[in-house]
Protein backbone atom coordinates (compact mmCIF):
# COMPACT_ATOMS: atom_id res chain seq x y z
CA UNK A 1 0.00 0.00 0.00
CA UNK A 2 2.76 2.13 0.36
CA UNK A 3 4.29 2.14 -2.92
CA UNK A 4 0.38 3.23 -4.38
CA UNK A 5 0.42 5.87 -2.38
CA UNK A 6 3.85 7.31 -2.48
CA UNK A 7 3.05 10.21 -4.92
CA UNK A 8 0.57 11.42 -2.83
CA UNK A 9 3.03 11.87 0.38
CA UNK A 10 6.10 12.67 -1.92
CA UNK A 11 4.44 15.82 -3.39
CA UNK A 12 3.04 16.77 -0.23
CA UNK A 13 6.38 16.40 1.06
CA UNK A 14 7.68 18.99 -0.65
CA UNK A 15 4.88 21.57 0.65
CA UNK A 16 6.49 23.70 3.31
CA UNK A 17 3.40 23.14 5.79
CA UNK A 18 3.77 20.15 5.61
CA UNK A 19 4.94 18.89 9.36
CA UNK A 20 5.43 15.37 9.53
CA UNK A 21 3.50 12.25 7.30
CA UNK A 22 2.41 9.22 8.73
CA UNK A 23 1.27 5.71 7.15
CA UNK A 24 -1.10 3.44 9.08
CA UNK A 25 -2.28 0.38 7.92
CA UNK A 26 -4.84 -1.98 9.02
CA UNK A 27 -3.70 -4.55 11.18
CA UNK A 28 -6.93 -6.92 11.65
CA UNK A 29 -9.84 -7.85 9.65
CA UNK A 30 -11.86 -5.25 11.64
CA UNK A 31 -9.74 -2.66 12.69
CA UNK A 32 -11.81 0.58 14.63
CA UNK A 33 -8.19 1.98 14.21
CA UNK A 34 -8.44 3.16 10.39
CA UNK A 35 -12.24 2.85 10.04
CA UNK A 36 -11.56 -0.52 8.19
CA UNK A 37 -9.86 1.11 5.12
CA UNK A 38 -6.48 -0.79 4.03
CA UNK A 39 -4.36 2.24 5.11
CA UNK A 40 -4.81 5.89 5.85
CA UNK A 41 -1.92 8.46 5.19
CA UNK A 42 -2.16 10.66 7.69
CA UNK A 43 -0.73 14.46 7.06
CA UNK A 44 -0.04 16.79 9.87
CA UNK A 45 0.30 20.62 8.30
CA UNK A 46 0.85 24.22 10.14
CA UNK A 47 -1.97 25.71 7.57
CA UNK A 48 -4.81 26.61 9.89
CA UNK A 49 -7.25 27.43 7.56
CA UNK A 50 -8.48 24.09 6.44
CA UNK A 51 -8.44 22.27 10.08
CA UNK A 52 -9.49 18.92 8.56
CA UNK A 53 -9.30 17.53 5.37
CA UNK A 54 -10.24 13.51 3.76
CA UNK A 55 -10.24 12.07 0.58
CA UNK A 56 -10.82 8.44 -0.01
CA UNK A 57 -8.69 6.40 -2.85
CA UNK A 58 -9.83 3.05 -4.43
CA UNK A 59 -6.99 0.57 -6.00
CA UNK A 60 -7.76 -2.82 -7.10
CA UNK A 61 -9.63 -3.98 -4.67
CA UNK A 62 -7.68 -2.33 -1.75
CA UNK A 63 -9.33 1.30 0.06
CA UNK A 64 -7.72 4.21 1.68
CA UNK A 65 -7.79 7.72 2.86
CA UNK A 66 -5.57 10.88 2.69
CA UNK A 67 -6.44 12.41 6.26
CA UNK A 68 -5.24 16.21 6.63
CA UNK A 69 -4.95 17.89 9.75
CA UNK A 70 -3.79 21.22 11.12
CA UNK A 71 -1.42 20.99 14.39
CA UNK A 72 -3.62 23.39 16.04
CA UNK A 73 -6.59 20.91 14.74
CA UNK A 74 -4.61 17.74 16.62
CA UNK A 75 -3.58 19.70 19.44
CA UNK A 76 -7.29 20.24 20.52
CA UNK A 77 -7.81 16.68 20.05
CA UNK A 78 -5.68 15.47 22.31
CA UNK A 79 -6.48 17.69 24.79
CA UNK A 80 -10.39 17.34 24.73
CA UNK A 81 -10.43 13.72 23.21
CA UNK A 82 -12.82 14.03 20.68
CA UNK A 83 -10.47 11.78 18.37
CA UNK A 84 -8.84 9.21 19.91
CA UNK A 85 -7.85 7.62 16.93
CA UNK A 86 -4.92 11.05 16.76
CA UNK A 87 -2.81 9.44 19.64
CA UNK A 88 -3.01 5.76 17.87
CA UNK A 89 -1.65 7.39 14.62
CA UNK A 90 1.00 9.26 15.74
CA UNK A 91 2.44 6.72 18.48
CA UNK A 92 1.98 3.98 15.99
CA UNK A 93 1.94 5.06 13.07
CA UNK A 94 4.81 4.80 10.09
CA UNK A 95 6.94 7.98 10.14
CA UNK A 96 7.41 8.22 6.20
CA UNK A 97 8.63 12.29 6.50
CA UNK A 98 9.26 14.49 9.67
CA UNK A 99 10.19 18.08 9.19
CA UNK A 100 12.18 19.29 12.08
CA UNK A 101 11.84 15.96 14.80
CA UNK A 102 7.92 17.59 14.88
CA UNK A 103 6.58 14.04 14.91
CA UNK A 104 9.00 13.05 17.25
CA UNK A 105 8.52 15.44 19.62
CA UNK A 106 5.11 15.37 19.95
CA UNK A 107 5.04 11.55 19.90
CA UNK A 108 7.70 11.93 22.84
CA UNK A 109 5.34 14.46 24.53
CA UNK A 110 2.52 11.89 23.96
CA UNK A 111 4.89 9.21 25.85
CA UNK A 112 5.74 11.08 28.46
CA UNK A 113 1.84 12.81 29.16
CA UNK A 114 3.06 15.63 30.79
CA UNK A 115 1.41 16.24 34.00
CA UNK A 116 -0.39 19.56 32.80
CA UNK A 117 -1.80 17.77 29.78
CA UNK A 118 -2.82 15.05 32.02
CA UNK A 119 -4.51 17.23 34.67
CA UNK A 120 -6.95 18.77 31.96
CA UNK A 121 -7.78 16.02 29.64
CA UNK A 122 -8.53 14.61 33.40
CA UNK A 123 -10.85 17.42 34.23
CA UNK A 124 -12.62 17.34 30.82
CA UNK A 125 -13.29 13.98 31.23
CA UNK A 126 -14.60 14.20 34.54
CA UNK A 127 -16.81 17.44 33.87
CA UNK A 128 -18.43 14.98 30.86
CA UNK A 129 -18.88 12.27 33.33
CA UNK A 130 -20.45 14.25 35.67
CA UNK A 131 -22.84 15.96 32.76
CA UNK A 132 -23.70 12.31 31.90
CA UNK A 133 -24.38 10.74 35.12
CA UNK A 134 -26.80 13.57 35.76
CA UNK A 135 -28.87 13.61 32.92
CA UNK A 136 -29.10 9.92 33.31
CA UNK A 137 -30.56 9.85 36.22
CA UNK A 138 -32.74 12.86 35.49
CA UNK A 139 -34.07 10.77 31.99
CA UNK A 140 -34.52 7.56 34.72
CA UNK A 141 -36.71 9.95 37.37
CA UNK A 142 -39.02 10.38 34.75
CA UNK A 143 -39.33 7.32 33.48
CA UNK A 144 -37.43 7.52 30.00
CA UNK A 145 -35.42 4.51 30.92
CA UNK A 146 -34.03 3.87 27.19
CA UNK A 147 -32.41 7.75 27.30
CA UNK A 148 -31.71 6.96 30.86
CA UNK A 149 -29.23 3.81 29.39
CA UNK A 150 -27.85 5.93 26.62
CA UNK A 151 -26.34 8.59 29.30
CA UNK A 152 -25.28 6.05 31.52
CA UNK A 153 -23.32 4.07 28.23
CA UNK A 154 -21.83 7.20 27.63
CA UNK A 155 -21.68 8.23 31.58
CA UNK A 156 -19.63 4.71 31.89
CA UNK A 157 -17.12 5.31 29.15
CA UNK A 158 -15.91 8.71 30.31
CA UNK A 159 -15.40 7.13 33.62
CA UNK A 160 -13.65 3.78 32.20
CA UNK A 161 -11.31 7.36 30.27
CA UNK A 162 -10.69 8.90 33.27
CA UNK A 163 -9.23 5.69 35.09
CA UNK A 164 -6.93 5.45 31.94
CA UNK A 165 -5.79 8.75 32.54
CA UNK A 166 -5.31 8.53 36.05
CA UNK A 167 -2.85 5.73 35.62
CA UNK A 168 -1.07 8.02 33.41
CA UNK A 169 -2.35 6.75 29.56
CA UNK A 170 -4.14 8.65 26.79
CA UNK A 171 -7.40 6.56 26.23
CA UNK A 172 -6.99 4.45 23.22
CA UNK A 173 -9.89 3.67 20.45
CA UNK A 174 -10.60 0.31 22.19
CA UNK A 175 -10.66 2.07 25.86
CA UNK A 176 -12.41 -0.97 27.40
CA UNK A 177 -9.25 -3.28 26.82
CA UNK A 178 -6.92 -0.68 28.95
CA UNK A 179 -10.11 -0.80 31.41
CA UNK A 180 -10.02 -4.81 32.00
CA UNK A 181 -6.42 -4.48 32.59
CA UNK A 182 -6.07 -0.81 35.05
CA UNK A 183 -9.62 -1.43 36.74
CA UNK A 184 -11.22 -4.34 36.58
CA UNK A 185 -14.22 -3.33 38.67
CA UNK A 186 -15.10 -0.77 36.26
CA UNK A 187 -14.87 -3.08 33.34
CA UNK A 188 -17.63 -5.33 34.89
CA UNK A 189 -19.53 -2.33 35.16
CA UNK A 190 -20.13 -2.04 31.80
CA UNK A 191 -20.68 -5.76 31.04
CA UNK A 192 -23.29 -5.65 33.45
CA UNK A 193 -24.97 -2.97 31.74
CA UNK A 194 -24.69 -4.19 28.31
CA UNK A 195 -25.25 -7.82 28.98
CA UNK A 196 -27.61 -8.34 31.81
CA UNK A 197 -30.33 -9.98 31.17
CA UNK A 198 -32.27 -7.96 33.78
CA UNK A 199 -35.01 -5.35 33.14
CA UNK A 200 -33.95 -2.52 32.02
CA UNK A 201 -35.04 -0.12 35.08
CA UNK A 202 -33.48 -2.66 37.86
CA UNK A 203 -30.44 -2.68 35.77
CA UNK A 204 -30.06 0.83 35.76
CA UNK A 205 -31.33 1.48 39.22
CA UNK A 206 -28.32 -0.84 40.63
CA UNK A 207 -25.51 0.71 38.19
CA UNK A 208 -26.64 3.89 38.92
CA UNK A 209 -25.76 2.84 42.91
CA UNK A 210 -22.51 1.55 41.91
CA UNK A 211 -21.58 4.11 39.31
CA UNK A 212 -22.48 7.17 41.90
CA UNK A 213 -19.86 5.34 44.38
CA UNK A 214 -16.93 5.60 41.64
CA UNK A 215 -18.06 9.34 40.86
CA UNK A 216 -17.70 10.38 44.06
CA UNK A 217 -14.24 8.50 44.51
CA UNK A 218 -13.20 10.41 41.55
CA UNK A 219 -14.46 14.08 42.93
CA UNK A 220 -10.72 14.84 44.22
CA UNK A 221 -8.53 14.14 41.35
CA UNK A 222 -11.14 15.34 38.64
CA UNK A 223 -11.43 18.59 40.12
CA UNK A 224 -7.89 19.10 40.45
CA UNK A 225 -7.99 21.75 37.40
CA UNK A 226 -9.69 24.58 37.81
Amino acid sequence: MEDILRPLYQERASKKETLGILLIEKRKTDSPVTDDLDAILFIITSNNEVPVFVKQYEYKEQRAALYIASEQQISEWIMIGTNRRTVDWVLNGKVLFDRNEYVANLKKRLLDFPREDRVKRIGIEFAKLIRRFKEGKDFYTSNHHLDAFNHVVHALHHLARLSVLENGFYPEVTVWNQVKKIEPSIYRLYEELVGSQEEINKKLELLFLASELYVNKKVDIGSTHH
